[in-house]
């Protein structure tokens, strides 16, 4: 875990009581907090439009066709995706969530 990425994001998304309640403006922090809602149990909707600020943000930052996070995905864009992916368990940890309570809440769909 990119443990400086963690810090900054963790800022991004610290509101006045825990996890700010409104979206980031960064696209990376956008994702992420959204991630964190879901795997935490605050929204347990599918995440879906957290890859479009993401792919938002990436167009403006490095120009189209860069990365692709959302649709068909490259190994590049995948490997951002993980890395990114590696800090919704330890941000939920950080706000006081459970990383398992989507699981728990989608767990009767699944089986």
């Amino acid at each position: 875990m990119n443990k400086e990425l963690f810090n900054l994001v963790a800022k991004d998304l610290q509101g006045r009581n825990g996890l700010r309640t409104v979206r980031p403006s960064n696209g990376v922090s956008a994702y992420l907090w959204r991630m964190v809602r879901f795997h935490g149990g605050i929204d347990t909707s599918m995440p879906i439009t957290c890859f479009f600020h993401l792919q938002n943000y990436l167009d403006k930052t490095f120009g189209k066709d860069k990365f692709n996070v959302c649709g068909i995905i490259d190994e590049k864009s995948k490997a951002l995706l993980d890395d990114l992916n590696m800090l919704i368990d330890p941000l939920c940890e950080h706000f006081g969530l459970s990383a398992n309570a989507a699981a728990y809440a989608w767990k009767g769909l699944m089986y």
